[in-house]
């Protein structure tokens, strides 16, 4: 499948794509929170669909390495 069908929109998987990550949680470890408040989030991904970003991942949520999976709390 070269291209997928993501919420209406296409994604051509032909070709590399370059991913952002914007980690929104108060308690990021890779940002100290800096993108918790919206505005200063939405400045963040649109600074790197600037910079090529093609898809942002946005963290919301936070999965401590110990918890385990199973359900939600």
């Amino acid at each position: 499948m070269a291209v997928l069908d993501c919420g209406g929109r296409p994604l051509d998987l032909r070709r590399p794509r370059v991913m952002g990550i914007l980690n929104v949680t108060p308690d990021s470890f890779s940002d100290g929170g800096r993108f918790f408040d919206a505005s200063f989030a939405l400045d963040h991904a649109l600074a790197m669909v600037a910079a090529g970003a093609d898809l942002i991942d946005v963290g919301g949520g936070i999965d401590p390495p110990r918890r385990g999976r199973g359900g939600s709390r």
